[in-house]
């Protein structure tokens, strides 16, 4: 069975009947051994091979070596090459790269038995599009190998398909598991970037669990309704799928049923399972839920570790009315809203904008769901449902691009403490930095899960907790917390430092702060605000510092002080109002020129408010000035025109000619 990914301006939809018939099956058989399986679970050993790139016997089609090289995809379709089909050293690179990260990704995921098997592979035989033109060798300490290719396909828009191609048999439960497979990338449709990077790493996994054994096998055939859908019964898949969704009435769990044959039944429902990675169209951020590992759990020759699973927001706690009509679903959270407006996404991967819409013509009945037949969303594979779809140029693993309209729209040229990357999400915030005051918006933040009730958020890089809301000194404004759930998974952070108190809340510059919490012994630096304070003793419980201070103008205003402890760029810990610190007259005045020339923004941004004040107050009064001049005016005219009229009312004299001769 072949699998193939479609770049749609929805995402990567998942298709695989229209290349499957033309597709050669592995003569490989599944092979029994006489040596039966290790008894003991251990984490799958990924392996990859990628000889089908660097040498063409290794594969059934043609690369593209150079632009406009004619080669052979079939007998009746002979393709030019473009440049961006070209498979360049980079672009190997690059592969390479992004079948590293999923090997990690697949060991922490997945444990299996050992199955003993003949791996030397004969020569002549093939594995989907990988050909061995000679005896080949799986590695030995492999639980799972994939054969990479990379050449054009001529359907625009499909990113890589995947296969499983041989089996072994797991004798501790006499059920078959793949042990090898191919997944070819379409070359052109690569982009190697370091910000498309985790968002193809997802596309590969995608694929890779396809040919890991999620094919649909475990469907039924069920009459709901008036539709005919497959849906998956087993109660292992089903008990997650009731916690998740807060639904204990559930009996079954829905499987895709449109996007054509080649994404029908082989995927979860994706009106229920946006943002899942086994959904019928990949996310940017696809999270792999415990209801996809359940899956693999219920084929019997996996045991998932479920502490590796993602957050799944969508959907969570909703109960069974979530699962009947999206027009039950909520007004917030990313779910329906009022077309055009912009939003997070309910995975918080993308600052998003509604995608409903008015379409001329009627829709299907089974996905009219708001009183119009002709209002829906955009998304037909997701029933036509309205919700909140991410913006391209909004993703928050990625700088904004201050050439697109969200640039503005979002007011990211200010500092609102926002940063970008793998470990960023959208929260709704109105930080601004120096102006006293915020503006509602949604930005993009760092998040570190130190468990699935506890995370910290990152504010111009130090990481605040995030309980309801953070307030920040130095900030107009707040940030609002998300729920926990929705933000983390089960993974657990033991290490980052914490602080739980302070022994002495008032100090002075050159007392000794004693400062209690946990993994303090990570700790290379405390900061109070901006200034470095040196280290005196330290251990896993308690951190002892001689208090210092360059930031004194700051303390003469609020009178309070920020605490900072910091393992690595990465890892800290602020906390605000937690001390206050008492600074001398002098030495206000002593260190005001270093506060100057450390804070020259705000020193900055102070005459820029002054002018804009005063412009501000010269606007308003010029305005009162001009209006009542043109009062002053209008009455005047009136005055004259009724003056006018007096005249007018009153008889006229007849006028007389006179004719004078002379």
């Amino acid at each position: 069975m072949i699998f193939l990914l479609v770049i749609t301006a929805l995402g990567h939809q998942c298709i695989f009947n229209e290349i499957n018939k033309n597709t050669k099956k592995s003569v490989l058989p599944t092979l029994r051994s006489s040596i039966k399986s290790s008894s003991s679970w251990h984490p799958l050993r990924f392996s990859y091979d990628l000889i089908g790139l660097t040498d063409q016997s290794y594969a059934s089609q043609q690369w593209c070596k150079y632009t406009g090289e004619t080669i052979i995809l079939s007998s009746s379709n002979i393709y030019k090459c473009s440049e961006d089909d070209v498979l360049t050293k980079e672009k190997i690179e690059y592969i390479d790269r992004l079948f590293q990260s999923l090997n990690q990704s697949i060991s922490e995921v997945f444990n299996v038995h050992t199955i003993n098997y003949n791996k030397v592979i004969p020569g002549k035989k093939y594995c989907g599009e990988a050909v061995f033109p000679e005896t080949y060798t799986i590695p030995e300490e492999s639980d799972f190998h994939i054969m990479v290719t990379s050449h054009p396909h001529t359907s625009s828009g499909v990113f890589a398909y995947a296969a499983a191609c041989y089996f072994g048999m797991d004798s501790q439960v006499n059920k078959r598991r793949s042990v090898m497979g191919y997944v070819n990338i379409v070359t052109s449709a690569l982009e190697p970037t370091e910000e498309r990077f985790r968002d193809q790493v997802g596309i590969i996994f995608h694929e890779t669990m396809h040919a890991l054994g999620f094919d649909g096998s475990l469907g039924v055939d069920k009459k709901v309704g008036d539709l005919n859908l497959k849906v998956v019964e087993d109660e292992i898949v089903v008990a997650r799928a009731r916690k998740h969704f807060g639904c204990d009435n559930m009996t079954y769990v829905p499987l895709e049923d449109g996007g054509g044959r080649g994404t029908a039944n082989a995927h979860w429902e994706r009106r229920i399972f946006i943002s899942e990675i086994m959904n019928g169209i990949t996310s940017n951020n696809p999270r792999v839920s415990e209801i996809t590992l359940a899956y693999f759990e219920a084929l019997g020759v996996y045991k998932p570790n479920y502490e590796m699973a993602d957050a799944l927001s969508w959907g969570r706690g909703l109960g069974c009315s979530f699962l009947e009509d999206c027009s039950k679903w909520p007004k917030q959270n990313g779910y329906y809203c009022r077309t055009g407006v912009r939003r997070c996404t309910n995975d918080r991967s993308a600052i998003g904008i509604c995608d409903g819409n008015s379409f001329k013509e009627t829709l299907n009945k089974s996905y009219q769901h708001y009183g119009d037949p002709h209002i829906g969303g955009s998304d037909e594979i997701a029933d036509n449902c309205i919700f909140v779809s991410p913006i391209e140029t909004s993703y928050c693993y990625q700088k904004m691009s201050a050439l697109s309209f969200d640039y503005y729209f979002t007011l990211e040229m200010l500092n609102h403490g926002q940063n970008f990357g793998d470990t960023s999400m959208c929260f709704e915030s109105s930080l601004i930095k120096f102006i006293p005051f915020g503006i509602n918006n949604y930005h993009c933040y760092s998040v570190a899960c130190m468990n699935n009730s506890f995370y910290k958020i990152s504010i111009d890089g130090r990481y605040y907790d995030c309980d309801k809301s953070i307030k920040v000194r130095g900030y107009g404004g707040k940030l609002i917390c998300a729920d926990p759930k929705d933000i983390c998974g089960n993974r657990v952070i033991e290490t980052w430092p914490e602080i739980d108190s302070v022994e002495n809340k008032t100090i002075s510059v050159g007392d000794v702060l004693v400062i209690n919490g946990r993994n303090l012994d990570v700790v290379q630096k405390v900061y109070i605000d901006y200034t470095s304070c040196k280290i005196l003793h330290k251990s896993k419980e308690q951190l002892q510092i001689e208090v210092d201070y360059h930031d004194p103008f700051i303390s003469f205003i609020s009178f309070e002080a920020s605490l900072m402890i910091e393992a690595n760029e990465s890892v800290n810990s602020c906390y605000d109002h937690l001390i206050k610190i008492k600074v001398p007259t002098y030495y206000i005045f002593l260190n005001f020129g270093d506060w100057v020339m450390t804070n020259y923004i705000f020193i900055a941004v102070i005459p820029v408010w002054i002018i804009f004040f005063i412009l501000l107050f010269g606007y308003y009064t010029l305005k009162v000035v001009v209006i009542r001049q043109a009062e002053e005016v209008r009455e005047a005219k009136r005055e004259i025109n009724l003056r006018l009229g007096n005249l007018k009312d009153k008889p006229q004299k007849k006028k007389q000619s006179f004719c004078v001769m002379f």
